[in-house]
C-alpha cells in the first residue's frame, strides 16, 4: 500500500533537520541546516516557509523557500520533489526534471541512524544532470545526492530537532 506524500514530509514550525552537506564548489565539508519557518494550512494543502543555511567549507550563505503539501504531492521551491502514487516505477515530469520513485523500501544508513521503509526518488535532466533524494517516513530527507556540470553534492542527515524554536 502507497504511503502519502504527508508520511515523508512531516512539518512543524521550528523542526530542524541537521545535514551533513559536501559539494564539489566548496572546498570541504560543512553543514547545512533546514527549518520549517512557519506552517500554515491552506485551501489547497499545507503551505510552510524553510530556511536553509551552509555554514563551513566555504563561505556561509543562506536562503529560504516555500513547500507546499497537497494530497497528491509535495511542491518544495516550485518543483513536485513528490507525486502520488507513491509506487516503484511511478514517474512525473516537472518541466526539464524527470522524476521516479525507485523504492518504497529502501533501508539508508546515516550519521543520524538506520531507517528503514525509505522513499527513494531517482531525478535527472539532461541538460544539469541527475541524483536520488531519499525520504523515512515520520522524518523527511535523509540523504540526497546529486551529479551534473557543476560537479555533485550529498546531504546526509545528522540529527533532527523536532522542538528547536
Amino acid at each position: 500500500m502507497a504511503r502519502k506524500p504527508d508520511a515523508y514530509y512531516p512539518l512543524a514550525p521550528g523542526r530542524r533537520l541537521v545535514y551533513g552537506y559536501e559539494e564539489a564548489e566548496r572546498p570541504g565539508p560543512g553543514e547545512a541546516v533546514r527549518r520549517v519557518r512557519w506552517v500554515e494550512p491552506g485551501p489547497a494543502g499545507v503551505e510552510a516557509l524553510w530556511e536553509e543555511s551552509l555554514r563551513g567549507g566555504g563561505p556561509d550563505r543562506s536562503r529560504t523557500f516555500g513547500s507546499r503539501l497537497e494530497p497528491e504531492g509535495l511542491l518544495e521551491d516550485g518543483r513536485w520533489l513528490l507525486r502520488a502514487p507513491l509506487v516503484k516505477n511511478a514517474h512525473w515530469v516537472d518541466g526539464p526534471d524527470r522524476f521516479e520513485v525507485a523504492s518504497t523500501e529502501e533501508e539508508v544508513q546515516v550519521p543520524a541512524g538506520l531507517f528503514q521503509g525509505c522513499l527513494r526518488v531517482e531525478f535527472d535532466n539532461e541538460d544539469t544532470g541527475g541524483g536520488s533524494i531519499v525520504f523515512a517516513p515520520g522524518v523527511g530527507m535523509v540523504l540526497r545526492r546529486q551529479w551534473g556540470e557543476r560537479g555533485g553534492h550529498r546531504y546526509e542527515l545528522v540529527r533532527v530537532d523536532i522542538s528547536a524554536g
